[in-house]
C-alpha cells in the first residue's frame, strides 16, 4: 500500500525544495506539504498518515509542540515523526527523542539521507503495526479461552444432575416400550424418545468430559445412518413451517469418529439453519463421497488429500455478508436475534470437525440463503 507522508515547515521555499528532491518517489509515496502546523494537525485527525517530517523551529507552533500533540492524541499516536534540526541543537534533539520522535535529521538535508531515513522509519512502522495486530489477535484468543473456561465450569456443575434426569427418562421410556407392544405407532414414537434421551445423555457426558479434558474415544461410524437418525428426529420435532429434505445416501463409507460429537456437530449446523429461516423454509441435506485434492478454500488447504465425505447443509434464510462469513465461527458472534442463540453452536461445530481432521467452509450471499460445506475423511 502507498505510504502517506506529510512535510511541515513554515518556509514554503523549503517545502518546494523537498518536493523537487522527492519527485522520483511520487509513485511509491503520497507526499503532502503543509506550512501551518495547526493545519497539519487537522489533516492528521481527519486522515491516516504514516510519517510526519517536521521542522523543529516554527513561529506558530514549534516542532516539539507538534510532536507532543501527535503523540498524545489517540487518533494520531501511531503516526511516526521525524524532526529536522540544526547541528548545534543538542538539547532540542534530546527533548525530541524523549517525546517519541522516530528519528532526527540534520540540516542541510541530503536527498540520499532523507530517503534512507524515511524508508527505515516506514519499515519500523510496518513492524510495529504488525506487532499491534498480533497483540490484538492474541488478546481476542485469550478472551475466548476465558469464556470457554467459564463454560467448562458451568457445564461441570450441572452435567451430573442432567445425566441423572436423562437416565430416568431413558429408563421409563424402556419400561413404556414393554406396555406398548402391539401398538406400532406408539412404540415407534417411544423409541424416538428413548433414542433422543440417550443422545442427550451422551452429549451431557461429552460436556462433562470436555470440562475435565478427558480424551474422546473414536470408532467406526456409519455416517449416512447417523444423518438418517438426526433427520428423523428433526422432522418429528420442528414446526410445520419448516421442511427437512434428505434423500438418503447409498454410500457404505464410514467415519473413524466419536459418534456423539459428530451428532452434536450435525445438530448444531441444522438448528443454525432452521433458526436462520424466521418465516419458515426448507433445510436441505446432501452427502457424497469425493477425492479431495488441492482446494481453493483456505479452510481446506491443509487437509490431507484422499477420500472424504462432503456434507452440504443448505437453508433458505436471509444469508450473510462478507464480514459475517469471516466471523461466523467466532465464539461470541451471533447473527440471530436475542432469543435465537449466542453463536456458540457454530464455534463448537467447527472445533468438532477440525478435531476429526476435517474442514468446514461457508457459502452465502445476503438474501440468498447459506450452505455449510463439511469435509470429513472416510475411514480406511
Amino acid at each position: 500500500m502507498e505510504a502517506k507522508i506529510m512535510f511541515v515547515d513554515d518556509e514554503s521555499n523549503v517545502l518546494d525544495g523537498l518536493r523537487r528532491m522527492l519527485l522520483d518517489q511520487e509513485n511509491d509515496w503520497k507526499l503532502e506539504f503543509v506550512t501551518d502546523p495547526n493545519e497539519a494537525l487537522k489533516r492528521l485527525k481527519s486522515s491516516s498518515y504514516d510519517v510526519v517530517v517536521s521542522d523543529i523551529k516554527m513561529p506558530v507552533m514549534d516542532g516539539l509542540t507538534l510532536l507532543s500533540a501527535i503523540r498524545h492524541d489517540r487518533d494520531t499516536t501511531d503516526t511516526e515523526v521525524i524532526i529536522l534540526t540544526g547541528l548545534q541543537e543538542r538539547d532540542l534533539k534530546r527533548r525530541a527523542l524523549d517525546l517519541g520522535a522516530a528519528d532526527l535529521l540534520n540540516k542541510p538535508i541530503i536527498k540520499e539521507d532523507l530517503t534512507a531515513r524515511l524508508q527505515s522509519v516506514l519499515r519500523m512502522k510496518q513492524f510495529r503495526d504488525s506487532l499491534k495486530t498480533q497483540n490484538m489477535i492474541l488478546e481476542r484468543e485469550l478472551q475466548q479461552s476465558q469464556k470457554m473456561e467459564v463454560v467448562g465450569t458451568i457445564a461441570s456443575g450441572i452435567s451430573h444432575d442432567l445425566a441423572n434426569i436423562l437416565t430416568i427418562i431413558v429408563g421409563f421410556s424402556e419400561l413404556m416400550n414393554i406396555t406398548l407392544v402391539g401398538n406400532p405407532k406408539a412404540e415407534k414414537d417411544m423409541n424416538r424418545i428413548s433414542k433422543a434421551a440417550i443422545r442427550a445423555r451422551n452429549l451431557v457426558g461429552q460436556i462433562r468430559d470436555f470440562s475435565r479434558k478427558v480424551e474422546t474415544v473414536h470408532e467406526s461410524v456409519a455416517f449416512p445412518a447417523l444423518i438418517d437418525e438426526l433427520v428423523d428426529l428433526l422432522r418429528c420435532s420442528v414446526a410445520k413451517k419448516y421442511s427437512v429434505i434428505w434423500e438418503g445416501s447409498s454410500s457404505s463409507g464410514r467415519l473413524f469418529a466419536d459418534a456423539t460429537q459428530i451428532y452434536q456437530m450435525l445438530m448444531n449446523l441444522c438448528i443454525n439453519g432452521l433458526q436462520a429461516m424466521d418465516e419458515g423454509g426448507t433445510l436441505s441435506l446432501s452427502l457424497e463421497e469425493m477425492d479431495l485434492h488441492d482446494e481453493s478454500q483456505p479452510e481446506l488447504r491443509d487437509l490431507t488429500p484422499g477420500p472424504y465425505f462432503h456434507l452440504m447443509i443448505k437453508d433458505e434464510g436471509k444469508g450473510m455478508n462478507r464480514v459475517e462469513i469471516d466471523q461466523i465461527f467466532d465464539f461470541s458472534l451471533s447473527t440471530k436475534s436475542d432469543e435465537g442463540g449466542n453463536g456458540v453452536g457454530l464455534f463448537v461445530a467447527k472445533r468438532i470437525v477440525e478435531s476429526h481432521c476435517g474442514g468446514i467452509c461457508v457459502e452465502s450471499q445476503t438474501g440468498a440463503g447459506t450452505i455449510f460445506h463439511v469435509y470429513l475423511p472416510c475411514a480406511g
